[in-house]
């Protein structure tokens, strides 16, 4: 009997743990991109190195938010090197639309073709208000063929100047955007995770009539939360080696450009965007004390349930053996 018992207790151990193990941070979508190490030219040529990569298809169609009957979709390659995670997307569609605004309106996602970039560089899955997130390595941007920019998130409002991309029509019915996102305070190696999702913003009219996913099937998630994003695993160098980071070098900057703000950079529409001190030539420093309160809340949960679940069970299988007993007297 005390044998019976000891394996129960086990059984019921290994099932908490189980239990547990579950409720930790973990992305919703199962897109995942397996990205080779390599260093691409950034002007939305599919140059050899490009070629080299797999072609995932970016192709949810959102039936919710803005549905889309165009036929529009895309293809994603992902590559990284010590300095910077590069994204490559090609979108077929029929009648690229570059402007569709009023004349004197800045080009943004609701009056022109263009490809959005969601993502957590750090591979912060728990996340659920992108826009007023106080991680500086979660953010929104967007290039324009004109060269403008849009974006949103602490990484965007502290280094957009520092991130280079392009988006370049190469005909009536295909253009391509191509980013280099900088590894600002991330410390990256082989099978480092980061977060992302693609949404193709897609036009034929002056308002956005459809939206085009690759990690989530609902549009607009993917700004929203991390949660919904994609992994994108980083595979491990020609070497075999992990990634080291670099000293990192500053690029030269424009004397009519702004430099990153060492102290109190442009607020956004959510709050106050404060950089760490010295910002511009060291990696951003760990915050030790901001928690993410939704993922404690998850493990919180999932240790009442363990807990509540094996009471339940021990209780049963005690009762059982008491009854067992008292029929063998």
């Amino acid at each position: 009997m005390k044998k019976t018992i000891s394996v129960l207790l086990v059984s019921l151990l290994t099932a908490a743990v189980v239990c547990l193990a579950g409720t930790g941070a973990n992305a919703a979508s199962e897109a995942e991109f397996r990205a080779p190490y390599g260093t691409p030219v950034i002007d939305g040529v599919l140059d050899d190195i490009w070629k080299n990569v797999e072609a995932q298809p970016v192709d949810n169609v959102d039936k919710q938010v803005i549905p889309s009957s165009s036929g529009t979709t895309g293809t994603l390659r992902v590559m990284w090197d010590e300095e910077n995670l590069y994204i490559y997307v090609e979108v077929d569609k029929h009648g690229v639309q570059v402007f569709l605004g009023e004349e004197g309106t800045a080009l943004n996602e609701n009056n022109s073709d263009c490809v959005e970039l969601n993502f957590s560089l750090s591979g912060n899955f728990n996340e659920n208000d992108l826009p007023g997130t106080q991680h500086d390595d979660i953010g929104d941007i967007i290039f324009y063929p004109d060269g403008s920019k849009t974006g949103f998130g602490k990484y965007f409002d502290f280094y957009a100047d520092y991130v280079d991309g392009v988006m370049l029509v190469t005909d009536t019915d295909k253009y391509v955007a191509e980013y280099a996102l900088p590894w600002r305070g991330v410390d990256v190696w082989t099978d480092h995770i980061c977060s992302l999702e693609i949404q193709i913003n897609d036009h034929s009219q002056p308002q956005r009539d459809g939206l085009i996913n690759w990690a989530s099937e609902v549009g607009c998630w993917g700004w929203q939360r991390t949660t919904d994003h994609g992994k994108v695993i980083l595979v491990e160098n020609s070497s075999g080696q992990p990634g080291e980071r670099p000293v990192v070098t500053e690029p030269a900057v424009s004397t009519e450009k702004s430099e990153i703000p060492t102290e109190t950079p442009p607020a956004t529409s959510e709050e106050p965007a404060t950089a760490p001190e010295s910002e511009a030539l060291t990696e951003k420093p760990v915050d030790t004390e901001k928690k993410n309160e939704e993922p404690a809340k998850k493990n919180n949960t999932g240790l009442i349930i363990g807990i509540a679940a094996a009471a339940v069970v021990i209780a049963v299988v005690a009762a059982l053996l008491i009854k067992k007993t008292k029929n063998k007297k």
